[in-house]
């Protein structure tokens, strides 16, 4: 069996996924600047700008730092050799929504979208998309998880038995010629082969 990799953890330590952080920031630090030099032009003082200050600093560096230091962490567990490895056939693959509507302040409902997989017994959950430093199926070309696709994942698990902190930090997929998926069928719907 032929292995194509498909998704590794970033191992430059840039960060570079996680600049929108900093750049959110930098506006916000321009906003308070603005509040601050109109406030001080008619002889106040801008609470606003202070508060939106100490947001920009917030999302600045904490958004950009705790990212990208999670990032250099999982890295290297995956290159110092600490990390999980489980293959097999996707089974179990499902995507559904969550309801996350507040209905106090949102006029729309709005949706937390998740995929989950099972492979050899091991369940991964993830919200795809998300910005964070391990796998979200955020990036191009995603990755099309159906049953019985041939996967090996290297993960580690921040949280021992909980499927949505098992941070995946590679996937390979593989072509298996005898391995079809019965249309239709409940999973795991693998079947024999022909």
């Amino acid at each position: 069996m032929e292995w194509h990799l498909a998704y590794e953890i970033d191992r430059s330590g840039s960060g570079e996924q996680f600049y929108g952080f900093i750049l959110m920031g930098l506006v916000l630090a321009i906003i308070a600047i603005a509040l601050h030099l109109r406030a001080r032009r008619h002889g106040e003082q801008s609470a606003a700008a202070r508060m939106i200050g100490v947001g920009a600093v917030l999302v600045g560096v904490l958004g950009y730092g705790v990212n990208a230091w999670d990032q250099r962490r999982l890295a290297d567990l995956l290159d110092g050799g600490a990390a999980l490895t489980v293959e097999g056939p996707v089974s179990a693959h499902q995507i559904w929504r969550e309801d996350v509507t507040n209905p106090k302040t949102d006029s729309a409902r709005r949706f937390r979208k998740w995929e989950t997989v099972t492979v050899s017994g091991v369940a991964f959950i993830w919200h795809p998309g998300a910005r964070e430093a391990a796998f979200t199926n955020a990036q191009s070309p995603t990755i099309t998880f159906r049953d019985g696709l041939m996967v090996r994942i290297a993960y580690v698990e921040d949280v021992a038995n909980a499927a949505h902190q098992r941070r995946i930090l590679r996937v390979e997929t593989a072509d298996s010629p005898g391995t079809h998926v019965l249309p239709g069928a409940p999973f795991p719907s693998i079947a024999p082969p022909y």
